[in-house]
């Protein structure tokens, strides 16, 4: 039945279909957000294909803050997430049947991390995604809170498994933290029963 309803890449009517078939609302091929406060923090997922795909509003902060971390790695010449090619891999990962999960954290109107991913209906995954926690809002547990806002959102899609992501920070801590609350069987994160 979900292969019935998955989004195909030609026809609005298709992928209007498929998005009520998850009881998501589709405003032309734009897909939802939804909403979830956790722990402090609002959480806001959206949905969308990825020809439609556009940043959210309301991320300036975050991203200069990206940048100027970005801009201080390169100085000490330290490894560092790239965010802007983060986002952009993303969209270019994602194939014309795929959809793009990305999730904003807000703690009151700042915007303090975010979270892509690529959703592939056909095989039920989650594949390539990112994660980035403004610095000020680290070691609080906010990046695993993010993945794992992505991970409920991709099992109401029909998601059964998801990739490893590329993160800033403690990135081996997190992983941790997400074999302890997911399955993990053959390099992959499993979200659902088979």
């Amino acid at each position: 039945m979900l292969a019935q309803a998955t989004p195909q890449p030609h026809g609005r009517r298709t992928r209007r279909m498929a998005f009520k078939a998850y009881g998501l609302e589709a405003r032309g091929t734009t897909g939802e957000t939804c909403y979830r406060v956790h722990e402090g923090y609002r959480f806001a997922t959206r949905v969308t294909l990825p020809h439609s795909f556009k940043l959210p509003e309301g991320l300036e902060g975050l991203l200069a803050a990206a940048r100027e971390e970005e801009r201080r790695a390169a100085l000490r010449n330290e490894p560092v997430l790239l965010v802007g090619e983060s986002i952009h891999r993303l969209v270019r990962q994602a194939s014309p049947g795929d959809w793009i999960l990305f999730t904003t954290a807000w703690d009151g109107g700042q915007a303090v991390g975010m979270s892509g991913r690529v959703y592939d209906p056909h095989e039920k995954l989650l594949d390539y995604g990112f994660v980035y926690v403004h610095p000020d809002h680290r070691e609080k547990g906010l990046g695993f809170l993010l993945v794992r806002e992505q991970f409920e959102q991709g099992k109401r899609l029909g998601a059964c498994k998801a990739s490893y992501i590329a993160v800033t920070g403690a990135s081996e801590h997190l992983r941790e933290k997400l074999k302890r609350a997911y399955a993990w069987r053959e390099g992959m994160f499993q979200l659902c029963e088979e």
